[in-house]
């Protein structure tokens, strides 16, 4: 590790003098969790499970709002550091950290505002054992807006530890099956994380026989097919009490235990690593363009200028393009979701109906509620789910080849002309464009490394980060979770829409019917509230989902085709402005070191 650190720093002073301030800002980033190393723990659980509540009781103080109703509105950090007292601030969506105070730190964990990103306090913990852990304490996900989500999306795949929260009251339903889903995803790429299962507000005394007890068990095990380990955490006498705090000794050891084994620093070490090269290799090209610059004519400047020109029109296809797929959304998913409720709606008819299978109206509704709707809404979701994800997919091949298209046009032109030295500069353009987009995605990692300032810098929103920049472009090419979370969103809502309906149908329940005439009512109640969550959730679709998405998407090709043409101008710039031969000696030293320093990275 001390070999590491000495390669980290050398590396780090090259970055240091190069003109793009950005590489060297990075490289602070990553030095800091060299230097001072850190755990990450992330608590992930539905409303109101009393991930709040175990927090403070491993600081023995109330620092996070608790309640028996949903609190926590913003994902928090606790940072456990030697400090002399409790400092707070938030973290806002344009980069700036504002310190506050603790009322302020509370009102905004409530009711956050739109500029917050999340909120940051440093606190001294009971046993210095736990110096360096940070605690990532979430909202409950199944009242989670999409921007936590995505934020959650983020800080699990960097987390040291996992802990799922799971009330035991309440039990294992659909939203932890969705959660859980999504670390099931991340744990096919990174196999040691550990994932600890808390069973929350237990009776005294829980027997491992106990009946609900096992089957949470058995349902978070098999949604991620891996035993998990779990913990029991008794309920406290009042959880209103200022001073009570449940008992959860044993659950805070495992996770120090787990977020600083031999498994997860390597692990840490080897993203480091990677983030190391991926500047080197940054910096190397910046270097050589520059040098290359130096033999290249101003008459050369409008070759560069029409490629720029190329990015324009490719530009302008890549937005068709996103305009046809979400066309298609728009056109083929009101009808699919139309067949779906039509199927649903005759399936439930033909079981009302059904004269020798009811004798009366409460058998028929509770075998209505506890199969047949809970099992065909599952399919209805999954199959839009799958349609949206594929649709996207698509959109998102042909984007990529689009964006490839702009990229090859610049080797293409350098293999046609006879510059030697114009030629290896649309070379050198070529790699570091196809390196920037390595270098962001890199850096998505680099930010939930950072500590405080880590992901203030990174206010990405689920637009930007839904289809493409986490797709194919120059063969960064993501899961297909990703694209699935989209139509999760949108078949999320659709759940809220069905689970109304749902309350609305149990309620029935209590009416008195007819013995001849209650299948007649009862089939026109769930016929018009089915045909009414359809009629919804198709103006939803048209009116809010699809809008935002084509949005997003066009708003990330900008972003894309923008940093292309920005770099394509730099290096214009260079030609125009060109280095001195001793600058030139620099930039030669410059590489000849980056090279060596990644060789030697290389055998550690």
């Amino acid at each position: 590790m001390t070999k590491f650190i000495s390669i980290a720093e050398e590396i780090g002073n090259i970055l240091s003098k190069s003109k793009n301030k950005d590489l060297h800002d990075k490289y602070i980033l990553l030095n800091s969790r060299l230097q001072n190393p850190q755990s990450f723990v992330t608590f992930i659980g539905e409303t109101s499970s009393g991930k709040s509540t175990l927090i403070n009781g491993f600081l023995k103080q109330n620092i996070l709002p608790f309640g028996s109703k949903p609190i926590t509105g913003t994902v928090t950090q606790i940072n456990c550091k030697n400090v002399d007292e409790n400092i707070f601030f938030a973290i806002n969506r344009d980069s700036s950290i504002s310190e506050i105070d603790r009322d302020m730190f509370i009102n905004l964990s409530k009711e956050p505002d739109d500029n917050l990103l999340r909120l940051y306090t440093e606190i001294s913990p009971t046993d210095s054992l736990f110096v360096g852990l940070n605690i990532f304490d979430t909202p409950g996900f199944d009242s989670i807006n999409v921007e936590h989500e995505e934020v959650l999306k983020k800080f699990i795949p960097e987390s040291d530890v996992i802990v799922f929260v799971v009330s035991y009251r309440i039990g294992f339903k659909s939203e932890d099956y969705r959660f859980m889903k999504i670390i099931e995803g991340i744990l096919e790429k990174d196999i040691n994380l550990p994932v600890l299962l808390v069973i929350n507000r237990c009776p005294e005394k829980l027997s491992k026989q106990d009946k609900r007890l096992k089957e949470i068990c058995n349902y978070a095990s098999d949604t991620i097919h891996r035993q998990i380990e779990s913990y029991l955490i008794e309920s406290v006498i009042s959880e209103d009490s200022q001073n009570i705090f449940p008992f959860s000794e044993t659950l805070w050891n495992k996770i120090n235990y787990y977020a600083n084994s031999k498994e997860r620093i390597e692990t840490i070490n080897e993203k480091s690593k990677n983030i190391l090269i991926n500047l080197s290799d940054i910096m190397i090209l910046d270097c050589k363009n520059s040098i290359f610059s130096l033999s290249v004519s101003l008459n050369d400047i409008p070759i560069l200028e029409d490629e720029i020109k190329n990015l324009h029109k490719n530009f302008d296809l890549s937005l068709i393009i996103i305009e046809k797929y979400i066309n298609k959304l728009k056109n083929i998913l009101p009808k699919l979701i139309k067949e779906k409720i039509d199927n649903l709606i005759n399936l439930i008819k033909n079981e009302i109906f059904d004269s020798n299978k009811w004798v009366d109206k409460d058998a028929c509704l509770i075998f209505l509620n506890s199969h047949i709707i809970p099992f065909h809404v599952n399919k209805i979701f999954k199959d839009i789910e799958n349609y949206i994800s594929e649709t996207f997919e698509k959109m998102d091949q042909e984007l990529d080849e689009m964006a490839n298209k702009s990229v090859n046009s610049l080797n293409i032109r350098a293999e046609s002309i006879d510059s030697p030295d114009l030629s290896n500069l649309l070379e050198s353009i070529s790699l570091k464009l196809s390196a920037n987009f390595g270098k962001e995605l890199m850096f998505e990692s680099l930010k939930s490394l950072g500590g405080i300032g880590g992901y203030a810098s990174g206010a990405g929103n689920l637009a930007k980060m839904a289809v493409s920049k986490t797709g194919h472009f120059f063969g960064k090419t993501f899961g297909r979770e990703v694209y699935n979370q989209i139509g999760k969103q949108f078949t999320k809502n659709f759940l809220q829409k069905l689970n109304i309906f749902a309350l609305i149908f149990t309620d029935l329940v209590s009416i008195v019917w007819d013995s001849n005439t209650w299948q007649n009512k009862l089939f026109k109640k769930m016929e018009e509230g089915l045909n009414k969550v359809c009629i919804d959730s198709v103006n939803d679709l048209k009116e809010k989902d699809l809008v935002t998405y084509e949005k997003s998407n066009k708003d990330l090709v900008k972003d894309i085709y923008d940093s292309m043409e920005e770099e394509i101008k730099s290096n214009i710039n260079r030609i125009k402005n060109k280095i001195d031969l001793s600058q030139k000696y620099d930039l030669e030293n410059h590489i000849k070191s980056l090279e060596n320093c990644k060789k030697e990275m290389d055998k550690l």
